[in-house]
């Protein structure tokens, strides 16, 4: 009779241990799915540099580069409800890869997001590599200016490549911040002759436009390629993105066969061309198939349009003659 009562204890408590063990894997499960109702954590990390070459006799810079890989359990472990792999910053002298965390509440209304984590990896670029120059807390800088300041985002290079522009949540003056000696600076009292530089610099050529302003990256023969045109942010660049199946290799593909490893690698890329921009007309033609007519069905939106009508496009001149620097 004892022996059957120690078993039945045993029992009780065995089922015991295995309902508590629900209830807190329950209650786990319940508090991170509340999270992903109530807050919105992103989790912004650098990506990994995979290579440094040099194109065009060495007067274009592509920054080649992968997304890092998360453990199988990075999302419970960060309750973090979405990740993405930040942007670098691109000069041709230095680069600037960024850490960040952001929160905000779902039902906060305007309430702004807050940054709780900005860090700032600079490096200098040595013709085929990089090196490490510093880490800046750029969070923790601009909490020391004020504790209620909080990051909001992170932009470009000056001219020189000595400050970037940055953003304070709820202000609406730009910041900069001097590599240097990590000292950050109000646009009202930076050097006039810096920002008039870098303004003039940062000027997109009006015919470039024709890659917003037509369905030129949407047409069939260039949008399975993976390469995307950027007009900022901080130069002229052609994005390499995400290569689709069977997709026709593009003249630039042929011509500069360093961007096609980054295919090859599921990874992303940068080709900065500010020092020696092409030709519209050339830049048009690296971004289809070889021997393909760039200006094939390329159609001008109504509302880039002088008189609000759509026009097809045959050349740059055409492109010109009908677009209106103002959106209808």
């Amino acid at each position: 009779m004892k022996k059957k009562y120690i078993s039945i204890l045993i029992l009780v408590l065995v089922i015991g241990v295995v309902i508590f063990l629900f209830l807190k894997e329950s209650k786990k499960k319940e508090e991170f799915d509340i999270l992903k109702v109530t807050e919105r954590w992103i989790t912004g990390s650098k990506p990994d540099i995979t290579g440094i070459d040099w194109l065009n006799n060495n007067q274009w810079l592509l920054v080649s580069a992968k997304s890092p890989k998360l453990p199988k359990s990075y999302y419970e472990d960060n309750k973090s409800i979405e990740y993405e792999t930040t942007s670098p910053i691109i000069g041709l002298t230095k680069l600037i890869l960024i850490d960040q965390e952001r929160f905000s509440s779902m039902n906060s209304g305007d309430k702004p997001d807050f940054s709780v984590t900005y860090h700032l990896d600079v490096y200098s670029i040595e013709r085929k590599s990089i090196k490490k120059m510093k880490d800046i807390d750029l969070q923790k800088k601009v909490k020391e200016i004020d504790k209620d300041y909080t990051m909001d985002n992170i932009y470009d290079f000056t001219y020189d490549e000595k400050f970037v522009r940055f953003s304070i949540q709820g202000l609406k003056e730009f910041y900069y911040l001097r590599l240097s000696d990590e000292q950050i600076i109000k646009e009202s009292e930076m050097d006039r002759e810096i920002l008039k530089k870098t303004a003039e610099e940062k000027q997109v050529p009006k015919e470039y436009k024709f890659i917003s302003a037509t369905n030129f990256q949407d047409r069939k023969i260039v949008d399975n390629s993976g390469f995307f045109v950027s007009l900022t942010n901080p130069n002229q660049q052609v994005l390499i993105g995400s290569k689709k199946e069977n997709s026709k290799l593009i003249a630039l593909e042929e011509q500069y066969p360093e961007t096609k490893k980054i295919f090859d690698t599921d990874g992303f890329g940068y080709i900065n061309y500010s020092q020696a921009p092409p030709s519209a007309e050339e830049l048009a033609k690296l971004l289809v198939p070889k021997n393909t007519d760039p200006w094939e069905d390329v159609v001008l939106d109504s509302k880039y349009s002088k008189d609000n009508e759509e026009h097809t496009i045959h050349s740059i001149e055409e492109f010109l003659k009908w677009y209106s620097e103002e959106e209808n």
